[in-house]
């Protein structure tokens, strides 16, 4: 019973946003927890979902729109191109909300933003710390890489609504806006 009131109040919210397009330039067009778990559960709320993601084909699965983009050769193309390419694919899908999962679309999504639509940062990991780690950024420039990445994560939530995936992650972004999570 309880399941059944649920349901209908998703599908009540739907009515008044219904279409969701999610944003990825990193993560594959099948990637488990952004199409398995977050489209698929959408979908099932009465959403129209969509998925933009660097993949070889564009397809549907199920009720879920795949929207393809080329694979970025290189970081420094995923960074520039392709993120321009994912928000001027997702300017035309001209969708009610916008949910992105990379944190190199923070500015870009400010384009979707100005248009008035609602903005969903989703953050996978403590970005801060999983780029101390990284091989490709020099060494000497890890740990502030990682303190900018913490303070751009922390920056847009004032601009973005922000979805963690772990119950721990908003401890390690102090100052961000609560009311925005």
């Amino acid at each position: 019973m309880l399941i059944g009131k649920s349901r209908q109040i998703h599908v009540a919210r739907a009515a008044k946003f219904h279409r969701v397009l999610h944003v990825s330039t990193v993560h594959s067009p099948t990637d488990t927890r952004i199409l398995y778990r977050e489209c698929r559960s959408l979908a099932n709320h009465g959403y129209d979902v969509a998925l933009l993601a660097c993949g070889d084909v564009s397809a549907d699965v199920g009720s879920i729109r795949v929207l393809s983009l080329p694979r970025p050769p290189t970081r420094l193309h995923r960074f520039t191109v392709s993120a321009f390419r994912a928000v001027r694919a997702a300017w035309r899908e001209n969708a009610d909300i916008y949910h992105f999962h990379d944190p190199e679309l923070v500015p870009w999504m400010l384009l979707l933003r100005l248009r008035g639509k609602p903005v969903i940062f989703d953050v996978h990991e403590d970005i801060g710390g999983s780029l101390a780690e990284r091989t490709w950024i020099p060494r000497g420039l890890r740990t502030i890489t990682g303190r900018v990445a913490r303070a751009i994560v922390v920056l847009s939530s004032r601009w973005y609504y922000v979805v963690f995936a772990e119950r721990s992650y908003p401890s390690v972004y102090q100052g961000i806006n609560k009311f925005r999570v």
